[in-house]
């Protein structure tokens, strides 16, 4: 059986809690809509290969740049 390294384990997801949570905290997100724009980004990103907080977050400050 191949591993899907786009699975995450209760440690990665609560690495990404921890980016999401920092971000919308640092940039006043509330709404739902925007919090799942975050959240949906987050996932990306972590697909894409960011495995920490800095790098999420660094995705993040990317993607709010943009």
């Amino acid at each position: 059986m191949m591993f899907d390294k786009t699975v995450a384990d209760p440690e990665q997801l609560a690495l990404m809690g921890q980016a999401f949570e920092a971000h919308c905290l640092s940039h006043n997100i509330v709404t739902e809509s925007d919090r799942e724009y975050v959240a949906h980004h987050i996932i990306l990103m972590f697909k894409g290969g960011a495995r920490t907080v800095d790098e999420l977050l660094a995705g993040l400050e990317r993607l709010s740049a943009a």
